[in-house]
């Protein structure tokens, strides 16, 4: 093992990851159904390349129905945006202020939390879980059906499964 960091800094970080996907994934495919919709009084999976150049949206439908797209995304990825800001403000804080020397910075090493301000981290990391924390209510107010849809990960995921040989091992 090089660090002695929590195992909740991993599972932060990972968790942050995948909500942050989840939410560009999830708003991007819903706010593309509507907008298909609008334009073609189709559902999406109905609609192909012909059927769009048929649609009898006008110009001006056209246009108004992509502002709405383009806004609603735009306002989730402002939510995710946060996130990711917050992840790299905790992984950054960690490699920075863990490294000996500027050269140590962003590479392989040992990591001890005896390097690191234990209220820094914290703050960083309660930061880091209400951002989540907000991706998933803004999930769950604005996309209900796309969370239950969503895949979160293979099983067959070799990452997740060293993950978790590890962290059974470490326990």
């Amino acid at each position: 093992m090089l660090s002695d960091l929590p195992g909740s800094f991993l599972a932060d970080l990972g968790a942050s990851t995948h909500w942050e996907n989840a939410g560009i994934t999830i708003a991007f495919n819903a706010e593309v159904q509507r907008l298909l919709q609008a334009l073609t009084g189709l559902p999406s999976e109905e609609v192909s390349q012909a059927t769009m150049l048929d649609s009898p949206s006008s110009l001006h439908e056209i246009d108004r129905n992509y502002r709405v797209f383009e806004a609603r995304f735009s306002a989730m990825t402002q939510v995710t945006d946060s996130v990711l800001e917050r992840r790299d403000a905790l992984e950054y804080y960690v490699d920075l202020f863990s490294a000996r020397d500027l050269r140590a910075f962003r590479t392989l090493r040992p990591i001890s939390m005896a390097s690191l301000d234990r209220a820094a981290f914290e703050e960083l990391s309660e930061g880091l879980r209400a951002s989540v924390q907000k991706v998933r209510q803004r999930l769950a107010s604005e996309y209900p059906g796309g969370i239950s849809s969503y895949r979160w990960m293979s099983q067959e995921d070799p990452f997740l499964t060293d993950f978790l040989r590890a962290e059974l091992a470490v326990a």
